[in-house]
């Protein structure tokens, strides 16, 4: 346990650098992702395309099944799990608002504007008319299967209810609005560029697994980007508003994470201090 004194001047310190900081923002936030991610993204969909796309290759193959299945799992998972212990009260319920009204619009979309993956183009051709006793296809992660010696991949996806739901890409917009949430609150330079590689990672499974053209991945894109827009005006400003206040009225409660209030006056509260 530390000392009352001890906790005293390191809080006052690091009120010290929240005042001159002069910003609700979190501590090193690029708060400028989105419009940088807007205009790149053309360049990065075309270098997935033609310089990644070819050729194919077993150990290609499971890193696209590693990203587009695994990480698509447990990636929002653990996002989820570090704001909550590392951040300040409301960032998990923002991301959690952000993911679930981009996911719902997304199948919106594909409900109301059904769209032909690339692998039902090269199955059946340009002028085949496609209906819903058309059953899904697993397209590349077959191949998956084979290595892997299990038909897990080819059952998902000849079960799925939603065959021609090509745009937006959902696996571009959870990428894409975790980059957003990632690069905002973290404080490590390097854990935002995994964040960003992960993004070019899965727009390349993607394209490389045969489910999405670049169109798709890049209206995901503007799905993420527009709900974290919101969803920042909305409410991350209020959070940050009041974090902030709450840490210069010496608010414990308020003020804290949920890691700082496990730890608290412990010198492993301040490892779950945002501000420090």
């Amino acid at each position: 346990m530390l000392a009352t004194e001890e906790i005293s001047t390191t809080a006052y310190e690091i009120n010290e650098k929240i005042v001159q900081k002069r910003s609700n923002l979190p501590i090193s936030s690029w708060y400028l992702t989105p419009p940088i991610m807007l205009f790149s993204s053309w360049f990065i969909l075309n270098f997935d395309y033609y310089a990644l796309k070819d050729p194919i290759l077993v150990w290609k193959d499971l890193l696209a099944w590693t990203s587009y299945v695994l990480g698509h799992i447990t990636v929002p998972i653990l996002t989820s799990v570090w704001l909550y212990i590392f951040h300040e009260p409301g960032a998990v319920k923002s991301y959690g608002f952000a993911l679930g009204f981009q996911n719902i619009c997304g199948v919106l979309t594909h409900l109301l504007f059904p769209c032909a993956p690339p692998w039902f183009i090269h199955m059946y051709g340009e002028d085949k008319v496609a209906n819903y006793d058309m059953k899904g296809y697993a397209a590349g992660l077959t191949r998956v299967d084979i290595h892997l010696g299990t038909h897990l991949n080819s059952k998902g996806f000849h079960a799925s209810p939603i065959v021609f739901g090509a745009i937006p890409s959902l696996h571009s917009a959870m990428a894409v609005i975790t980059l957003y949430f990632i690069t905002y609150f973290a404080r490590y330079r390097i854990i935002k560029v995994l964040s960003f590689l992960f993004v070019v990672l899965q727009w390349w499974a993607t394209i490389y697994l045969d489910h999405h053209w670049r169109l798709d991945l890049f209206i995901g894109l503007i799905y993420a980007t527009v709900w974290f827009s919101i969803i920042k005006w909305f409410l991350l400003n209020k959070y940050d508003e009041n974090f902030i206040k709450a840490r210069l009225n010496y608010n414990f409660k308020n003020g804290s994470t949920m890691g700082m209030r496990v730890f608290r006056n412990t010198n492993l509260q301040w490892f779950f201090d945002p501000m420090a």
